[in-house]
């Protein structure tokens, strides 16, 4: 019987649990390339690959109502007659990052790019992330849809 047959034919679940954990370890480790000699990364660029992952956070939206708004991350609706504005804020940043916005509208190098509009409005805005030395560690996006409330 071969090793992989051996695990399969295990009767609790826990044990074939761990057995199929153990493999996907083990297959993560190849795939990352841990242990196999591959070439380094450059120093700028592992460093902005772990800093996107741990500090730059999520860009999300919401449309100005009189409710309270929250952003909510990659899209967000709403419901409004007459003018009002998207907001466009990147969640969970550290501060220490200058932001790119794809709309010259924003106007601004900050976390947050505040946009006017109208219902039936359809936005999608990315934005640009740099870190102090002025390298890129993440390009987001986020649409926005506004509805009105009273159909004309």
């Amino acid at each position: 019987m071969r090793p992989t047959e051996m695990l399969m034919s295990q009767k609790t679940p826990k044990a074939r649990f761990s057995s199929r954990a153990g493999w996907l370890s083990v297959g993560a480790a190849l795939w990352l390339g841990v242990g196999c000699g591959g070439p380094e990364p450059r120093e700028g660029e592992a460093l902005a690959v772990d800093e996107a992952a741990l500090t730059v956070g999520t860009l999300g939206c919401y449309v100005d109502t009189d409710a309270l708004d929250v952003p909510t991350p990659v899209r967000c609706i709403g419901y409004h007659d007459g003018p009002t504005y998207l907001f466009y804020e990147m969640i969970g940043a550290s501060p220490g990052y200058t932001y790119e916005w794809s709309d010259s509208r924003c106007g601004t190098t900050g976390p947050v790019c505040v946009i006017p509009a109208r219902a039936t409005t359809r936005l999608t805005m990315t934005v640009t992330i740099r870190n102090s030395s002025g390298v890129v560690v993440s390009t987001q996006s986020a649409r926005a849809t506004l509805f009105p409330i009273t159909v004309p």
